[in-house]
């Protein structure tokens, strides 16, 4: 894509968020979308068939995002590395403030919570050494509790704006944490006896 389609595509792509801040997704139209981005109804159709569509691809756009990077930054929790979790959660955060905003508070994507969830569990369960098919119920419910625990602090910490630090959240997290880390370290290894 050149400069220039990525500008329009760009366009689209802001206005339907500020459209998105302001209201329903139901109640968004493409007239306001183009007219906010400032381009033509066919520049819109040539990225997007609908309102929908755009939603769908934008929300997997987050999901790319959220696979991609949110991977280290859990990863360095489960190895109980804080400081390097710290600065990594602050370079998220500040790039993604908004859309973190937006579709884990303002109007929560299940899709994308679910997506979160079950790739925190992914890396843990990877961080273990332990294979996804062959966890006992017992296992596969710890790994319940872990993502979901560090997803809930994540979702509170970015609901009350931020009010704790991040070496606070990192703190916190690392209690939450730490305990079930070492029993899932434990029953790994009776697991692998």
């Amino acid at each position: 894509m050149n400069s220039a389609a990525e500008t329009a595509k760009s366009k689209i792509d802001q206005a339907f968020y500020n459209l998105y801040e302001e209201k329903n997704l139901e109640k968004i139209t493409i007239t306001e979308v183009t007219g906010r981005a400032g381009v033509y109804r066919g520049t819109f159709y040539y990225y997007y068939k609908d309102i929908y569509d755009l939603f769908e691809k934008l929300e997997g756009e987050i999901a790319k995002i959220i696979r991609t990077e949110l991977p280290e930054i859990i990863f360095s929790f489960v190895e109980g590395n804080i400081a390097e979790n710290i600065r990594l959660l602050e370079i998220f955060y500040s790039k993604y403030e908004r859309l973190l905003l937006l579709f884990l508070i303002k109007k929560p994507s299940v899709k994308l919570s679910e997506q979160m969830k079950e790739m925190i569990k992914e890396i843990v369960i990877t961080g273990f050494g332990l294979e996804k098919n062959s966890l006992t119920e017992e296992l596969a419910a710890i790994m319940e509790f872990v993502a979901s625990g560090q997803q809930g602090l994540l979702i509170m910490w970015l609901k009350s704006g931020r009010k704790m630090s991040t070496e606070q959240l990192g703190g916190i997290m690392k209690i939450c944490t730490q305990h079930p880390i070492e029993e899932i370290m434990k029953y790994a290894i009776r697991l692998k006896c």
